[in-house]
């Protein structure tokens, strides 16, 4: 059995990977051109195409719905769960939109 200092030095590790195990909200920055375009998360406006930082709640649901939408663009969108978010969060950083014009 290991001795009282021994759990405690286990427990004062332990306690800062605690929380990051059972997050469910990641803040996540977002830009989007045009500056115009709107960005919805789970179909809820949020913001439009300039940098901003959106909390993204995972507790309520298991995927995120990423939009972005201007007038004259072609939308776009993407399904994350809380993995792919993480992911993208850890390797990019963000996302960073650029919606293509549609035809004329």
């Amino acid at each position: 059995m290991p001795s009282a200092r021994l759990r405690s030095q286990i427990l004062l590790f332990a306690l800062p990977v605690l929380p990051a195990c059972g997050t469910t909200t990641y803040r996540l920055p977002i830009q989007v051109e045009p500056p115009t375009a709107h960005v919805y998360i789970n179909g809820k406006k949020v913001g439009q195409g300039d940098r901003f930082v959106h909390q993204v709640d995972f507790s309520q649901a298991e995927r995120v719905c990423i939009q972005a939408a201007a007038k004259g663009y072609e939308p776009r969108m993407v399904v994350l769960t809380r993995d792919e978010l993480k992911a993208q969060i850890d390797s990019v950083g963000d996302i960073r939109w650029t919606l293509i014009q549609e035809r004329q």
